[in-house]
C-alpha cells in the first residue's frame, strides 16, 4: 500500500509550505477532471490496460499452465500494483478507472495494512493501494518517482513475501527528480487458482518519521525526523480537514452541520500518529478525507464524528491478530504441506 498524498498535505499545510487541503481538494477534482481519459466515464479492461500498463501483452499477468512459472507470475502482478502507486500512473482510481486491477486484486479481496487498518472487497482495496498514493499538487510538488520490489520469493502458487521501496522526489521545479525519501512495505501475498490476490497482509515501517522527512527535508520543525505539530500548526489542520470535508461531503454526504462544529469536535479528540492511524483521532480523519473525492457516500462517514466505522477506537491486540474475523481463517499465508 503506498502512503500518503493526506498525511503529506496535512503537514505541509500547517507549516505553510503549500496550499491548504481544502484548496488541494479542488485542485485535484479540477486537476483529474482535465486529464484526456475523462471523457469517457468507463474504460473498458483492454483500455486500461493499455493505456497504463504499455507492452502489457509482453508480460505473464496470467496464470501459468506449466509447472515452475508461478513465481514469474506472482512477482509480476506484485511488481504491477506497486506500479500503479507512480505518478501519473495512479490518477486513475481518481478518474473512475477501477477496471485497472481487475487483472491482479479478486473480487472479494481482504488485506491488512498496518498501521492504517482492515480492508475488504475489491472497491476498499484498490482505493486504499493506489487512492492515497502521493500527487504532485502544491508549492513543492512530489510524488511517488519508483516503486521496486527488492525482495522476493515464492515457494508455491498460492503464497508469495515481498518488500517494496518507495522513491519520493519532486516532479517540478529546480529540484526535478531529486529524490527526497523512502518509504519501505514489507507484505505476505494470497493467491487464488487464477492468479489474483485473494489476501495480504502488509507493514509499514517509520511512517512517522517518512512523513516528517518528506514535508520537512531540513527537519527544522519535526523532532527526530517525525511530525510534531505545535497548537498554532494542529490548528491549521484543523480548518484544512474541515474545509476539505465541506468540499467533498456536500450535501445528503455532510458529516457536520458546519466547519466550525467540526474544528470543535475534532479539537476533543487525540491528534494522533502516523505510526497508528487506526483510531478515533485526526490522523485517521486526514488519510480517509482525501478517499471521499472517490467514493463520497462510502468515506465521508469515516470523517465524521462517529468514524463511521474506520477512525473508531479499537484494541490492537484484538484487531491485528484476529485473522479468522479477516481472512477466514489462520496460518493463510502458508504453502500447503508437502507431507
Amino acid at each position: 500500500m503506498s502512503f500518503l498524498s493526506s498525511c503529506l498535505l496535512l503537514a505541509l499545510a500547517a507549516t505553510g509550505t503549500a496550499t491548504s487541503l481544502q484548496n488541494h481538494a479542488a485542485n485535484l477534482r479540477r486537476y483529474v477532471d482535465s486529464l484526456p481519459l475523462h471523457e469517457h466515464s468507463k474504460m473498458s479492461h483492454q483500455e486500461a490496460m493499455d493505456h497504463y500498463l504499455p507492452n502489457h501483452h509482453k508480460r505473464d499477468f496470467q496464470p501459468a499452465t506449466f509447472k515452475g512459472n508461478f513465481q514469474k507470475r506472482n512477482f509480476n502482478t506484485i511488481q504491477s500494483v506497486y506500479n500503479l502507486t507512480v505518478f501519473p500512473k495512479n490518477l486513475f482510481i481518481f478518474a473512475n478507472k477501477t477496471e485497472i486491477g481487475h487483472p491482479f486484486f479478486d473480487q472479494k479481496v481482504s488485506g491488512r495494512v498496518g498501521p492504517v487498518g482492515n480492508f475488504s472487497g475489491y472497491e476498499d482495496n484498490i482505493e486504499y493501494f493506489w487512492g492515497l498514493a502521493p500527487i504532485p499538487l502544491g508549492d513543492t510538488p512530489s510524488a511517488f518517482t519508483k516503486a521496486t520490489v527488492t525482495q522476493f520469493t515464492s515457494g508455491c502458487p498460492e503464497v508469495a513475501a515481498s518488500t517494496v521501496e518507495f522513491r519520493m522526489g519532486f516532479t517540478d521545479g529546480p529540484d526535478d527528480g531529486k529524490k527526497i525519501a523512502v518509504l519501505k512495505e514489507t507484505a505476505f501475498w494470497k493467491f487464488g487458482p487464477d492468479g489474483k490476490i485473494t489476501a495480504y497482509e502488509a507493514s509499514i515501517p517509520n511512517l512517522n518519521n517518512f512523513v516528517g522527512k518528506t514535508t520537512s527535508p531540513l527537519g527544522t520543525i519535526f523532532k527526530g525526523g517525525s511530525f510534531v505539530p505545535t497548537t498554532g500548526q494542529k490548528d491549521v489542520i484543523y480548518d484544512n480537514l474541515c474545509g476539505a470535508h465541506d468540499l467533498l461531503c456536500k450535501d445528503g454526504f455532510a458529516q457536520w452541520f458546519s466547519k466550525d462544529e467540526c474544528i470543535a469536535e475534532l479539537k476533543k479528540k487525540p491528534f494522533g500518529t502516523f505510526d497508528a492511524v487506526w483510531g478515533d483521532n485526526v490522523v485517521c480523519r486526514l488519510v480517509h478525507v482525501m478517499l471521499a473525492s472517490i467514493r463520497p457516500g462510502h468515506h465521508c462517514p469515516h470523517v465524521g464524528p462517529t468514524g463511521g466505522g474506520k477512525c473508531v477506537d479499537v484494541d490492537p491486540n484484538v484487531v491485528y491478530n484476529d485473522d479468522v474475523e479477516l481472512y477466514g481463517q489462520k496460518q493463510l499465508f502458508m504453502c500447503p504441506s508437502t507431507d
